[in-house]
């Protein structure tokens, strides 16, 4: 997500710095309109204009734009400490607390710790058969509602109900379908209102009584209603669930249990980042799936002679080899986080250039993994792309859906598992057509949706 709300005011140093080419100042002005209609093609003109590095900035916001998998490198991983999230990740607190996304420092390196057992291989395992449960649980749903064996959905509200349950189910043991209304209803008016907020120059405080204010607070306020309810009854019915986990486990240096509200805060971050990610990139795979019968026709045959009529289990994700590289590369074309920031905390050089702490620097993964460079017809979908013989020389920061270095995401295997099972057993099950005349257009908020939902004809094989 680029924004242009202010950072910290870079300091002055005794030598004029080398600055990358771009916009920066009161000429930057004339591309506000470009950013606020179509902010990923904003990026694709500054880049073919200036190149890997550029510049751009307002007031004292300096925004660097860099674009080489070396530079991401640095970045993320080689100089990682000198890099903290940046001004927007500040806005997303206002939704997430100080959970995992946001948190920075040390305080970070202590939750990752305790949190990290959640996600081992056993955990994964368990999870499997909610991921599968749940997906069964939707076909019969989708069975009752067909008629003659056909019915049109939106696959987009499908996959984002259904990737809810699952990581409810796994982080509360809880069946939360009726949240799900309630989340899903506020989290799209949080995330339309902190996107304004970042694409404004100056937003306002948000304590003043602004229509634009009261509904994310409000959203907010209603999203914390059902985490807290949900807590509460961990609290007097534990189980072996990840929120249990969370409010039993203990510091092995201070012996300290987490608070309530640090408990709530990396509850909603799993929860809403648990779901939304993958719920769009399953959306968009399906995408371009209904629009490759060839491709799709393989993974069909992938799923048959792996899965047949069984429920599936992670012993059979590396049978699924096919889905995988379908996966794999949906999320190529379209990152479920198709840009990530960071903030320079000291001074560094990135390229030939210097950057001042308190510059931005903004990575816009979705142009990094369509640049041609590295990828042979970027606009094709291929999955066998990521065959081994294919990717050996693609530098490792060309391909980052998930992030890179320390803070890569921490579900990132959980998100791969759900990822490849519900496509699988949806293909085994189902053949897709896109809806003739059904606009589908990007919309890249926090993460990247598809703006007018995604009409689907489903029918049984």
């Amino acid at each position: 997500m680029f924004f242009l709300t202010s950072s910290l005011s870079p300091k002055k140093d005794s030598k004029k710095p080398k600055s990358p080419p771009g916009s920066y100042g009161f000429f930057a002005l004339r591309h506000l309109p470009k950013m606020r209609r179509d902010i990923i093609g904003f990026f694709q003109d500054m880049k073919k204009k200036h190149g890997d590095v550029v510049l751009f900035g307002i007031r004292k916001t300096r925004i660097f734009m860099i674009q080489s998998p070396e530079d991401i490198r640095h970045i993320l991983q080689e100089n990682s400490a000198n890099y903290q999230k940046s001004v927007f990740y500040i806005e997303l607190k206002r939704i997430l607390g100080k959970g995992l996304l946001t948190s920075e420092g040390d305080f970070w390196k202590k939750q990752r710790r305790l949190i990290q057992p959640a996600f081992h291989r056993q955990r994964i395992s368990e999870f499997t058969h909610t991921m599968a449960e749940e997906t069964q649980n939707l076909f019969q749903e989708w069975q009752s509602k067909q008629k003659d064996g056909k019915l049109r959905v939106d696959l987009s509200e499908e996959m984002m109900r259904l990737t809810f349950a699952i990581v409810g189910k796994t982080l509360f043991r809880s069946d939360v379908k009726e949240y799900s209304e309630i989340i899903a209803k506020n989290v799209e008016i949080a995330m339309q209102e902190v996107t304004k907020r970042l694409t404004t120059i100056f937003p306002p405080p948000i304590h003043w009584p602004l229509p634009g204010n009261k509904r994310l607070r409000n959203s907010v306020e209603s999203m914390n209603q059902v985490i807290y309810e949900l807590i509460d009854q961990r609290k007097k019915n534990p189980s072996n669930d990840l929120i249990s986990m969370l409010l039993e486990i203990q510091d092995e240096e201070t012996g300290e249990k987490m608070s309530l509200e640090q408990v709530r805060d990396e509850a909603i971050t799993l929860l809403l980042a648990g779901h939304e990610t993958t719920a769009n990139a399953l959306t968009w795979a399906f995408h371009l799936l209904s629009n490759h019968p060839e491709v799709y026709s393989k993974l069909q045959e992938e799923a048959r002679n792996v899965l047949g009529d069984k429920t599936p289990g992670l012993e059979d994700i590396g049978f699924l080899s096919y889905s995988r590289m379908v996966l794999e590369e949906s999320m190529r074309l379209y990152p479920p986080a198709w840009a990530v920031e960071r903030c320079a905390i000291g001074h560094d050089t990135v390229g030939d250039y210097d950057v001042s702490p308190g510059t931005n620097v903004a990575i816009c993964i979705y142009l990094i993994h369509r640049d041609p460079r590295y990828w042979k017809n970027p606009e094709s979908f291929w999955p066998e792309r990521f065959l081994e013989e294919n990717s050996k020389d693609r530098p490792k920061y060309a391909y980052i859906p998930f992030g890179g270095g320390p803070r890569i995401c921490i579900g990132n295997v959980f998100a791969m598992t759900e990822g490849i099972l519900i496509l699988s057993m949806i293909a085994g099950k189902y053949n897709l057509k896109p809806v003739s005349g059904h606009k589908v257009e990007m919309e890249p908020l926090v993460t990247l949706r598809p703006k007018y939902g995604m009409l689907m004809d489903l029918v049984s094989t």
